[in-house]
């Protein structure tokens, strides 16, 4: 999300900007770079602690956001369509809605986040009846994907929001992590 900027995949916490040490400082042009020590409270979620081992989850889509007037939501994406990778901006209306992603083919899955207050990790994967919680144990919900969803798969050019607050607060800034099938490099299914 950014140097100094946080979200942890396990945790419904906001985004939080962390001025403090143990976390990425920057990026350069073959990764990034880390300050030494912890993050105040959070011992668990510094990443550079001596002694300790880590993995990071590199994303890098297509550079510098445009914006993507496709959906009733007008978003931000970075996309690289080559890979079937984008990352999208918006915010959430309350209301149905569809936010374009720029992929030029229809997502497969998709994990999105609100940044603003602590809601959990909503996971699309592979059909509108599939809702999942990335932060959470529970099984597949019919319900939850009815209210995030709308029943709706993605197309080509944009994927639909409903009420859900995971998906479509009114006013919450929410990233999207969206991923679609590329022969030879990517597949998504279940088992």
């Amino acid at each position: 999300r950014g140097a100094n900027n946080v979200l942890r995949s396990d945790s419904t916490a906001a985004e939080e900007a962390s001025p403090v040490n143990g976390y990425i400082s920057g990026f350069n042009g073959g990764g990034f770079d880390l300050t030494p020590g912890t993050h105040g409270s959070y011992p668990s979620g510094d990443v550079n602690r001596s002694g300790r081992t880590y993995v990071a989850w590199a994303w890098k889509a297509g550079g510098t956001a445009v914006s993507n007037t496709d959906g009733t939501i007008t978003s931000s994406c970075s996309t690289n369509a080559a890979y079937g990778f984008s990352i999208v901006k918006y915010v959430g209306t309350g209301s149905l809605a569809s936010v374009g992603h720029n992929l030029n083919s229809a997502p497969e899955f998709m994990i999105i986040k609100g940044l603003d207050d602590p809601l959990s990790w909503a996971v699309y994967a592979n059909n509108p009846s599939n809702y999942l919680e990335l932060s959470g144990s529970g099984a597949n919900n019919s319900t939850d994907a009815s209210n995030a969803w709308n029943g709706t798969a993605p197309t080509s050019s944009v994927f639909t929001v409903k009420t859900k607050a995971t998906v479509n607060e009114s006013g919450e800034n929410y990233i999207a992590y969206c991923w679609s099938e590329v022969a030879g490099f990517s597949k998504f299914g279940s088992f």
